[in-house]
């Protein structure tokens, strides 16, 4: 009774991680107490997924030392996915909304871009760069993907919400304002 409960209940959180997966590979974004819950889902499914793998495979009748194996390699990978997560809130900041730009924004620094310009002459230099992924609010905690713009790093990093403003530009273009640069949405 009990272990078909455990089963019922890991096949549900199987199907909220499926779900949550898909929607980060269709560019949203479910925000919650001023961070991604990335981080969250990723440590739970740590968890979830070898539990679920076990009592499916042992259904299936499947020797212990490949389920074993089978286990090692998710968990391998469900740690590199919490590893990557581990910086996430430094790397948003969320912009709350006003009269000139109705819904509140997300918006990610993604990292460091080398380019390398070089001259006729036979001269180089290299220039960094930063993608800023720009997530529209579709309610208060989901975040769609709206558009990727690049500029020089650092705009975003390590800055609080506070120093970040909507400004209207020319031809009714409106930019956030990050005090150093200013970043297009739309």
């Amino acid at each position: 009774m009990l272990k078909n409960l455990l089963y019922s209940l890991l096949k549900l959180l199987m199907i909220v991680l499926c779900i949550f997966i898909l929607m980060k590979i269709w560019g949203f974004v479910i925000w919650i107490n001023d961070m991604p819950v990335d981080k969250w889902i990723a440590s739970t499914s740590v968890f979830v997924v070898p539990l679920f793998t076990h009592f499916f495979l042992q259904k299936r009748q499947v020797k212990l030392r490949k389920i074993i194996l089978i286990n090692v390699f998710l968990v391998i990978i469900h740690v590199g996915w919490l590893w990557s997560t581990k910086n996430h809130p430094y790397y948003y900041v969320y912009i709350e909304g006003n009269k000139d730009l109705s819904p509140s924004y997300l918006v990610h620094e993604s990292s460091n871009v080398k380019h390398t310009i070089e001259y006729e002459t036979g001269a180089s230099y290299d220039v960094f760069s930063s993608k800023y992924t720009l997530f529209k609010s579709i309610n208060p905690i989901l975040f769609r993907k709206d558009s990727v713009r690049e500029y020089e790093p650092g705009l975003i990093k390590f800055h609080s919400s506070d120093n970040f403003s909507i400004k209207k530009g020319e031809n009714e273009s409106i930019y956030i304002d990050t005090k150093y640069k200013d970043i297009l949405v739309k």
